[in-house]
């Protein structure tokens, strides 16, 4: 069981964590049914906010749950964990900056919902996905570069979250350059979107017994 040897504090930010990620995706599941015209190839994940007006609903409302129990997450779950790491105990500060970095990049992730990618709004819009984008990747790195630091004294599964945080971070610069260019910048949003997920779904299955 993933709640095994997890605290209180540590299983609130979990479930909250876990039930929100899914029921914010079964929004944005249902967003992509209610915008026929939308195509993943040509158009990003923020498109969906503006295909219809019911696909809009379902997609700010799945963003901001996203938001919100991402939030909780870092607060209770990855702030529990990461102090537990041995490096973090010689750079205090480098796991607190994670931890804040983590919780921003929520915020912004709710103003990516309650921005829609419009023609009056979208520099807004970019400026808060791209700062989304920053904020969730520097936590990321952070936690990463804590572990890898530390990692003499790691186990196996943490350095494996360490070199995985190193590559979806790289994919992120990837990911900001090739949309800069306009060279399949869907695709590689994508690709970064779905990095990410995969680190923190990793880090917390590896970080359980900590």
């Amino acid at each position: 069981m993933l709640l095994k040897n997890i605290e209180k504090n540590d299983a609130f930010g979990l479930i909250i964590g876990i039930s929100g990620f899914f029921l914010g995706s079964v929004f944005v599941v249902l967003a992509y049914l209610n915008s026929p015209s939308y195509n993943p190839v040509e158009h990003t994940i923020s498109k969906l906010g503006i295909q219809t007006q019911l696909g809009g609903f379902y997609f700010t409302i799945g963003v901001l749950t996203l938001a919100i129990s991402m939030a909780v997450y870092f607060w209770f779950y990855v702030q529990k964990k990461v102090i537990q790491l041995s490096y973090a105990k010689v750079q205090p500060k480098l796991s607190l900056y994670s931890v804040y970095l983590g919780i921003i990049g929520s915020i912004f992730l709710s103003g990516v919902g309650l921005l829609p990618d419009r023609d009056l709004t979208v520099i807004p819009h970019f400026l808060t996905a791209a700062a989304m984008f920053f904020s969730y990747g520097s936590s990321i790195f952070l936690i990463s570069y804590l572990i890898f630091k530390g990692q003499e004294k790691e186990s196996s599964n943490l350095k494996l979250v360490a070199y995985l945080g190193f590559a979806v971070c790289a994919m992120a610069i990837i990911h900001g350059i090739l949309s800069t260019l306009k060279f399949y910048g869907p695709v590689w949003q994508k690709i970064a979107v779905f990095g990410y997920i995969i680190w923190f779904i990793v880090f917390t299955i590896s970080t359980k017994d900590l």
